[in-house]
């Protein structure tokens, strides 16, 4: 229990919980575990985002996923399919990048393929994992060092043979890929073709299936896979959201209610589904 007598500007938060602590600490005392120590280790050189924030794994439901990958990946549980249903903006995209990011710098000859709804998109994946390993102790082996250079499309680290490489849907979008880690981003908008068709072919035997989405209208392939039963299913609420002030959510609920889009609302800031 926090001391009302301490400052604000000596309060955090608990990167897990969202309880305040004081400033300097990671976690409050029942979440620091030694497993929730060593996850927010994976990120402890990665840099500020566009907003001057630390980019670290924030909230209870984002380090289940991590640990429901890193127990598949490990072969200490046989659940590996896993998909997201979240608010937009909650950094569910973030989260698939630092699941990509620790494949490809802790596990030798993998391959992480990224599925995407476009080809920007796709593109910012690689930019901004590439920014994170460029600031950590793994830059020595990243290959195409140089920007001018670099591949939009994948990333190499020579020393471990493990590679990224991120794809939007397309009918073009070569399917002969064999990934260990397939990640979906916004899966709520892919069209069945790209889903079923493409990126649900290149996950290998055994490899690791991570979804991640807001719905969107009827969100047919995020239904399904949603409704699966090889699927472990984890939704993160709004009030969950502590890195998101509530005034924000209020904010766009009244925005939506003006326009008379309620139901939109509810899937893009409640992460429900159409009825």
């Amino acid at each position: 229990m926090i001391i009302f007598m301490v400052s604000e500007k000596y309060l955090s938060y608990c990167y897990h919980c969202g309880k305040e602590i004081r400033y300097g600490r990671i976690f409050c005392d029942e979440c620091n575990t030694p497993i929730n120590r060593q996850i927010f280790e994976f990120f402890i050189e990665l840099p500020k985002n566009k907003d001057g924030v630390y980019i670290r794994p924030r909230g209870k439901k984002f380090y289940d996923v991590i640990k429901l990958y890193l127990a598949a990946r490990l072969g200490l549980s046989d659940k590996k399919r896993i998909i997201l249903k979240s608010a937009t903006g909650a950094g569910k995209s973030v989260l698939l990048d630092m699941l990509a990011f620790i494949e490809v710098t802790h596990f030798p000859n993998s391959l992480t393929v990224i599925g995407s709804i476009s080809e920007p998109v796709a593109k910012k994946h690689i930019e901004e994992i590439r920014r994170w390993i460029s600031n950590s102790v793994f830059r020595r082996y990243i290959e195409s060092k140089y920007e001018a250079t670099a591949s939009k499309t994948e990333i190499k680290l020579a020393k471990f043979d493990s590679k990224i490489i991120s794809m939007p849907q397309s009918p073009k979008t070569r399917t002969g890929w064999h990934a260990s880690l397939l990640l979906i981003d916004e899966i709520g908008r892919l069209t069945p073709e790209a889903y079923y068709a493409s990126f649900s072919q290149m996950a290998t035997q055994g490899g690791v299936e991570v979804a991640a989405s807001t719905p969107y209208l009827n969100s047919t392939v995020m239904l399904n896979v949603w409704n699966a039963d090889d699927v472990v299913r984890i939704s993160l609420e709004p009030h969950e959201c502590f890195w998101i002030p509530k005034s924000v959510f209020e904010k766009k609920r009244e925005e939506y209610k003006r326009s008379g889009m309620e139901e939109l609302y509810e899937q893009l800031y409640e992460a429900k589904f159409r009825s």
